[in-house]
């Protein structure tokens, strides 16, 4: 799945990183705050407010928007203490939905990720889950707790946004990476009409994994928040967006999601833009490469079943599961890939329990072409097995490439690795093996993924 949380990059300041000694001159702090949660996929982002005037009690507050999985905003008072440079120790009370490992918190002090040429930094407080001490379980089977907490700083000024997104925030190529760039100014003298029209007839290229539909970010001031929606409700196309939950804990600026009409991603991003109501506004660009997905399986015999062998022989027994799933799945989108394509087990040394990749070859798969070849490298990783019967699972398509050719006669290697397949067309891919799988009695915990049986290419 996409990550939906927004990335703790987002807000950069122009102005220079702060020392501490400064911060702590009885100065409050505003951040943007990412929590994350892998067992439940549960992710909880908003703002935060830390009073460092005493090292020996930082206190402060999280105020945090509504939950991927609709949990309720929530504030919570925070505490802790700076005991030294670059060490930040804070206890966060629980959160519904959400697990903790031992409190404090440690936290340590690094930068944002930088979208600008200004060379300027804004500091970035990062807590990442221990590790148990075995390295090999931790990624067989991550633990159930919260794996990260990230406080990136918002600055008390900022006179422009040093932020410029990997696409850029003024045109975008169209059909491909190395297409024609195409100006947002041009929207300027189009019709919302007129826009539509162009964006059916072509594919605005961000990146491979395309661009999120139906949502624009933007940068605001929150005293500037009432303006905004007094703009989007009288400029009539059905824009909006959710206040961040308590005013932010008073943060001065926001990230916004604004949620737009598909296909009026650019178009709107350029109103924004010249309203003069934004520091910044651009498209969400997805990250390169396909997002992995979770699914799960609830059979209590199959558990039991693995419960009384060895590891060996559990690890056999769960590749032999997901081959079968993963060739009804091939078996259904294209009946002529089993004659003529091969699924092969890939193993880096001795294999890595629980890890499965394998590699698929044969008649195109992430589109219905008659006469193309493709090669593909699907990862399916095992979370957990639960003494309940749940099987937790990641599924990603890493990579993908193709060339054209009869199905007669199977490409050279050397051919099938000169045409990569982009992201966008594996996720797609993806999402159609996801929703086969539910159909097949799979369940995906995050409730988004629906099911459909219906996937065979028609020519």
């Amino acid at each position: 799945m996409r990550a939906a949380c927004l990335c703790r990059c987002l807000l950069l300041a122009t102005l220079p990183i702060m020392a501490e000694a400064q911060i702590a001159n009885g100065q409050i702090s505003y951040y943007q705050v990412m929590i994350s949660d892998p067992r439940p996929y549960e992710y909880r982002t908003g703002y935060g407010r830390l009073d460092w005037s005493n090292r020996e009690n930082v206190r402060g507050e999280l105020c945090l928007d509504r939950g991927e999985k609709r949990s309720d905003p929530i504030r919570l008072a925070v505490q802790g203490k700076n005991p030294r440079d670059g060490e930040l120790l804070l206890n966060i009370p629980a959160i519904p939905g959400l697990t903790f490992a031992a409190q404090p918190f440690r936290f340590t002090r690094g930068s944002s990720a930088l979208f600008t040429t200004t060379g300027r930094t804004t500091t970035a407080w990062d807590y990442f889950l221990p590790s148990s001490g075995d390295p090999g379980e931790d990624e067989k089977q991550p633990r159930p707790y919260v794996d990260s907490v990230t406080l990136t700083q918002i600055p008390s000024e900022l006179r422009f946004l040093a932020i410029r997104p990997e696409t850029g925030d003024a045109s975008y190529r169209i059909g491909s990476a190395s297409g024609p760039k195409y100006a947002l100014s041009n929207y300027d003298r189009l019709s919302k009409e007129q826009v539509l029209a162009l964006e059916r007839a072509r594919r605005p290229h961000v990146s491979d994994g395309g661009h999120e539909q139906g949502v624009v970010l933007a940068v605001v001031r929150r005293d500037a928040l009432k303006k905004l929606r007094d703009f989007l409700s009288a400029e009539g196309g059905g824009a909006t967006f959710e206040d961040p939950s308590f005013q932010a804990c008073g943060a001065p600026f926001v990230m916004l999601s604004v949620e737009v009409a598909p296909l009026l991603e650019f178009y709107y991003a350029r109103k924004l833009q010249v309203t003069g109501l934004v520091i910044s506004a651009f498209v969400k660009a997805l990250g390169a490469g396909p997002s992995f997905s979770y699914l799960g399986i609830d059979d209590r015999r199959f558990v039991r079943l693995l419960d009384g062998l060895d590891l060996s022989s559990q690890h056999q027994q769960l590749w032999t599961l997901l081959l079968g799933h993963v060739r009804a799945f091939v078996d259904a989108r294209r009946p002529d890939f089993q004659p003529r394509g091969t699924i092969s087990r890939l193993e880096r040394g001795n294999g890595q329990a629980f890890a499965y990749r394998m590699e698929l070859t044969g008649p195109a798969l992430s589109e219905c072409t008659r006469n193309r070849w493709e090669k593909l490298i699907l990862q399916i990783l095992v979370q957990n097995i639960s003494i309940n019967g749940n099987i937790f699972l990641v599924f990603q398509i890493q990579e993908g490439f193709f060339a054209p050719g009869s199905l007669d006669r199977r490409p050279d290697d050397s051919r099938l690795r000169e045409n990569r397949i982009s992201d966008g067309e594996l996720e797609q891919l993806q999402d159609r093996l996801l929703g086969f799988l539910v159909a097949r009695g799979f369940f995906a915990e995050d409730g988004n993924t629906s099911a459909n049986a219906d996937v065979g290419c028609r020519f």
